[in-house]
C-alpha cells in the first residue's frame, strides 16, 4: 500500500517495515531508492551492494516441511505396494483390465505426489493435489470392484483400500487449509 507524505512515498510491507525515499516508477512497479544501495519494492528486497536477494516466498518453504518428505515417502511405498498387488492378480482378462486400470491410478498418487511439491506457486501444487485425491479416490474404486465382482478376495486388497481411502483424506485436509 503506498501513502503519500511531504512529497515522498511511503511502502508498507505485510510485515510491519515502513521505509520511506524518493520513489519511482519503473516497469510498472513502485521502487523505492534510498540513496543507500537497496531498493525496496513490495514484493521482496534486493541490496545491490553484496549481491543478497530475499524473496518472501514463505509458503515455498511450508511445502517443503518434513511432514512432506514422509508423504512423498508414503505414496511411494503405495505406488510400490500396489504393483507387487497387480503382480499376483489373475492372467484372466478382467482381472488384467481392471488391474492396469488400478495400476495406472496407483502409480499416478507416488508420481503426481512428487510432482506437487516441486510446484512452482501454491495454486499449482493445490492442483496438483486435487489429480493425487482423483486417483487415490480411483484407486479405491478399482478395489472395490474387484471385490464385488469376485476377481480378488476382500482380504488382500483390504490393506491398499485403506490406504488409498487414508490418503484421499490426508491430501483433502491439505488442499482445503
Amino acid at each position: 500500500m503506498l501513502k503519500r507524505e511531504t512529497g515522498k512515498r511511503k511502502l508498507e510491507t505485510g510485515n510491519g517495515k515502513r521505509e520511506t525515499g524518493n520513489w519511482k516508477l519503473e516497469t510498472g512497479n513502485w521502487k523505492l531508492e534510498t540513496g543507500n544501495g537497496k531498493r525496496e519494492t513490495g514484493n521482496g528486497k534486493r541490496e545491490t551492494g553484496n549481491g543478497k536477494r530475499e524473496t518472501g516466498n514463505r509458503k515455498r518453504e511450508k511445502m517443503e516441511g518434513q511432514t512432506h518428505r514422509d508423504l512423498k515417502e508414503r505414496t511411494m511405498q503405495f505406488s510400490a505396494a500396489s504393483i507387487r498387488f497387480y503382480q499376483k492378480l489373475p492372467m484372466t482378462t478382467e482381472a488384467q483390465v481392471c488391474g492396469k486400470q488400478f495400476l495406472r491410478s496407483a502409480t499416478s498418487v507416488g508420481a503426481n505426489t512428487r510432482s506437487a511439491f516441486r510446484g512452482r506457486s501454491p495454486k499449482e501444487f493445490k492442483a496438483k493435489l486435487g489429480v493425487v485425491i482423483e486417483e487415490a479416490d480411483e484407486c479405491g474404486f478399482w478395489l472395490e470392484l474387484m471385490q464385488n465382482t469376485g476377481i480378488i478376495e476382500a482380504k488382500p486388497a483390504n490393506s491398499l483400500l485403506l490406504e488409498a481411502s487414508e490418503l484421499v483424506s490426508i491430501f483433502t485436509t491439505i488442499v482445503k487449509r
